[in-house]
């Protein structure tokens, strides 16, 4: 499928390019679909490509040698990835693996490609180190979270963020929250029920409603906003 100009204006990272650089770069990129829960990429594969999410929702995680996953982020249209080991690594490995967490358009650029476009046009390069830093930015969040809080004070920390999210994905398995909050399947469950006993919660089919946002934000050691959600 043909990828037009348009297209490419709504990613963040091109925002300063010039219309004739997208459309170069648009005639020089692939589009694949990808449909829930199917593989983009494994971790320690080659792949010497940059993937652009135009549609859809991915979640970026790693594998433990026993088979457990720790979710690093999930990324939503506008976002880029496989930029560090296509840019920065001499043989370009994926340092982590990628799965569609919903239906999923990307459009993929080779790494000599886009090494033409750095070389040819500094602003992308000020773009990328931008996002970058942003990237690093959440790592350090997420290792701090991993190693200074409890699996109870981040799995409050999640219910809350989840409730406060624009774009909410909608009901997630207790496995994709333990994968989430690095932790076990079991552990979320049990967690949810001494939340749903001390009355912050209420499940009720498909939904967690946030019933006394106070005494999570306690859990969690955040600053007690009284609100009322649903996730």
């Amino acid at each position: 499928m043909k990828i037009n100009l348009e297209d490419l204006q709504s990613f963040e990272l091109f925002a300063n390019l010039s219309n004739k650089i997208l459309l170069n770069l648009a005639r020089r990129m692939t589009r694949r679909h990808f449909h829930k829960w199917e593989i983009v990429f494994i971790e320690g594969d080659y792949s010497d490509e940059v993937y652009f999410v135009f549609k859809g929702e991915l979640t970026v995680f790693k594998t433990s040698l026993d088979g457990r996953e720790q979710v690093l982020v999930r990324l939503r249209e506008g976002a880029v990835l496989n930029l560090i080991p296509v840019l920065l690594d001499e043989e370009p490995y994926n340092i982590s693996s990628v799965r569609a967490a919903a239906e999923l358009d990307l459009f993929i650029l080779s790494g000599t490609e886009i090494r033409a476009a750095l070389k040819d046009h500094p602003d992308l390069g000020y773009g990328l180190l931008k996002m970058f830093a942003r990237r690093m930015k959440h790592m350090n969040s997420l290792a701090a979270d991993l190693s200074l809080r409890s699996v109870r004070s981040r799995l409050a920390g999640f219910l809350i963020q989840q409730a406060d999210s624009e774009t909410t994905p909608g009901w997630l398995t207790q496995d994709e929250i333990a994968a989430q909050i690095g932790t076990v399947r079991d552990v979320v469950g049990r967690l949810l029920r001494e939340f749903e006993a001390l009355g912050c919660i209420q499940k009720v089919r498909h939904q967690i409603i946030l019933q006394d946002r106070r005494v999570l934000e306690s859990i969690a050691g955040l600053e007690s906003i009284e609100r009322k959600h649903i996730l």
